[in-house]
């Protein structure tokens, strides 16, 4: 029983001490590539909302049957004197709107996931042949980028707001099979399922906060309202693009962070070797 116990406790500290490795770092860092990547992606839905306003809505799809309201209204007036007729413009929050119908709306939704399913095709051979840190770090920029612009585009083009959003789903669905790439050439084999849930549960966590954490940028009025959500997530698809950059090495072999020790380790037990298929 005590034998047990003391291989047990053995076990969990030997767990403890894997986990703290560096190559976890990575794991973690790609976990927040996906994240940066995904939140502003799924909060789209609702800021869109936010982007066409009531009254705008109200104008596109219910412009006729606000007419014969109005002339009503304007022939009552006319039979009673005594009654005058007000007609006061909806209240704005005062945030810019953009003149989109629902069909348009359904559109841009839409956008995203077109770039996402061309992408995913080969979202993964990109990676192998230039090496996860050049086209992860490639793509969070651009995404970024993009995405800072979109408010700017959106309200001056439709087709302009339709391509970013296209882009953004190109975006995606190249830094999903990328960070599994990195998975393959940094975990070991005993560690490939836990270091995978990890890295694309970054998806997960941006399903979780992208809508509610857009919600209350939307209502709080900062930068505008809606825009600030592209801007935020725009500027923090930069910074970890930047952090990426400096932590994350294609293959172990050319980390000059990780020790000797982890480095040894890493080759002698993970599944996938890099080969020659990174072009430095």
């Amino acid at each position: 029983m005590t034998r047990s116990r003391g291989d047990s406790v053995v076990s969990i500290k030997s767990m403890i001490n894997n986990v703290t490795r560096f190559r976890w770092f990575i794991f973690i860092l790609s976990n927040i590539a996906i994240f940066s990547i995904c939140v502003g992606l799924n909060s789209f839905s609702l800021t869109v909302v936010a982007m066409i306003g009531k009254e705008h809505e109200h104008t596109v799809d219910s412009f006729n049957s606000t007419i014969p309201k109005i002339v009503n209204s304007s022939i009552n007036s006319t039979v009673d004197s005594t009654s005058d007729v007000t007609i006061t413009p909806l209240k704005s929050s005062g945030s810019v709107h953009v003149n989109w119908s629902n069909v348009d709306k359904s559109r841009v939704l839409a956008a995203s996931f077109w770039g996402i399913l061309v992408m995913s095709l080969f979202g993964g051979r990109i990676c192998e042949l230039y090496g996860p840190r050049k086209v992860v770090t490639l793509t969070l920029l651009v995404n970024g980028l993009v995405t800072l612009l979109f408010p700017t585009i959106s309200i001056r083009s439709f087709a302009g707001a339709y391509f970013i959003r296209t882009i953004n789903g190109i975006c995606t669905g190249i830094i999903l099979p990328s960070c599994n790439v990195v998975v393959s050439r940094w975990a070991l084999t005993s560690e490939r399922t836990l270091s995978s849930s990890v890295v694309t549960s970054g998806s997960i966590f941006a399903n979780l906060v992208s809508l509610s954490l857009a919600g209350i940028l939307v209502d709080s009025g900062f930068l505008g309202g809606w825009p600030s959500v592209f801007y935020l997530f725009g500027t923090f698809n930069l910074i970890i693009a930047i952090i990426y950059y400096i932590i994350v090495y294609d293959t172990p072999e050319d980390h000059p962070y990780l020790g000797a020790e982890e480095l040894e380790l890493i080759l002698k037990n993970r599944s996938v070797s890099s080969g020659g298929s990174v072009s430095n």
